[in-house]
């Protein structure tokens, strides 16, 4: 064990600030100017019409790591499966048919170097009705939480601008979404979002703003953070949330006695070990 420990703590060393400088160089390089983009997802193409594809179903296409909206703004295609929301939604069902029982969720990062588990407890009396929201409520909890130890030492020092950015909860969303309705994402983004677009260059991690008169108007620099599941898009008057649309707006269960509630995290290296 000790043995173990120690090799850990040469590995990790060494590679964090490798990570580091990789992860600052993306982050530069994504800040220049972005090519044309190229239309993937028309607006209204490939709507259901009674038939849809299995829960669970990838891409349509070999798309990019980032999208883009005119209306809903950035997504990051590499989270719509954070956590395995189809599976989420499964293993929920399951417990509340078994009478109760717990649940996990896992994520690895870095090619799985370390990852996030976290325990759920689910309660035998919801109704099945209710099956969906609880697993929405749970699901969505797990999501900050990953995103909270995202943002933590050393995990924080590879990935400075990881955490909560603009583009990650609400493209889990999505993937929550089209899984609970059973849809590819293309019939997400044509049916609902108003089609899509390929983005090459990376989300924007700062908003630079002019401050007031007094300070000359020199540029004040601040990050770019969404910690809600509704998309941050650059309006006129700055940057703000936009609601879903309608027919996308789920509603979840909250944590409280005969529902669910949460029991635990882990954090792993190397590979899962819970």
């Amino acid at each position: 064990m000790k043995y173990t420990f120690r090799l850990m703590q040469l590995v990790v060393s060494l590679v964090l600030p490798v990570l580091f400088l990789s992860g600052m160089y993306r982050y530069a390089v994504g800040q220049q100017a972005p090519p044309e983009p190229e239309v993937v997802v028309l607006p209204g193409g490939n709507c259901p019409t009674g038939q849809s594809p299995k829960v669970g179903e990838g891409l349509d296409a070999p798309w990019p790591q980032y999208l883009y909206t005119g209306m809903y703004g950035w997504f990051d295609r590499s989270h719509f499966q954070t956590g395995e929301p189809a599976q989420v939604i499964s293993d929920v069902q399951a417990a509340i048919t078994a009478g109760g029982g717990v649940i996990t969720i896992s994520q690895g990062v870095r090619d799985n170097l370390t990852g996030y588990t976290a325990r759920y407890w689910i309660a035998g009396s919801v109704a099945e009705p209710d099956a969906l929201r609880v697993a929405l409520g749970v699901y969505l909890d797990w999501s900050r939480r990953f995103e909270s130890w995202q943002g933590e030492p050393p995990r924080s020092i590879a990935g400075p601008l990881t955490s909560f950015a603009i583009e990650d909860l609400p493209s889990q969303y999505v993937g929550f979404f089209a899984a609970a309705r059973g849809l590819s994402y293309a019939q997400v983004f044509g049916c609902y979002l108003g089609g899509m677009e390929t983005a090459v260059a990376d989300p924007p991690h700062f908003d630079f703003a002019a401050n007031s008169a007094e300070s000359h108007d020199l540029l004040k620099m601040t990050r770019l953070r969404n910690d809600t599941f509704t998309p941050l898009v650059q309006t006129e008057e700055g940057w703000q949330h936009r609601p879903w649309p309608e027919g996308m707006q789920l509603t979840a269960v909250g944590s409280k006695p005969g529902t669910w509630y949460f029991l635990g995290e882990t954090t792993w290296y190397f590979e899962e070990t819970s």
